[in-house]
């Protein structure tokens, strides 16, 4: 839906591999729904963390990829220092 985008369908797709799981016996209703949870969450970051390389980078280059290691580590010494 335009007024929504996918998160219709993230939402079915979650709440149908839970109700699965659960009736297979696979664990808890409470534990099935924390890892649904995490693992969402785990899945927005990483999108988010792929959605700041910049464009048309295919890995084709090490310059990319050390100088995106290299700002990465100098925020981490930031962060930390």
């Amino acid at each position: 839906s335009p007024d929504y985008g996918y998160a219709v369908q993230l939402f079915v797709m979650t709440q149908s591999i839970i109700a699965l799981y659960a009736y297979n016996g696979e664990g808890t209703k409470n534990d099935l729904v924390a890892n649904r949870i995490v693992a969402n969450i785990v899945g927005v970051l990483m999108s988010m963390l792929l959605s700041m390389l910049p464009p048309n980078v295919m890995g084709g280059s090490p310059r990319h990829g050390f100088f995106i290691l290299e700002l990465q580590e100098a925020c981490l010494s930031n962060i930390i220092c």
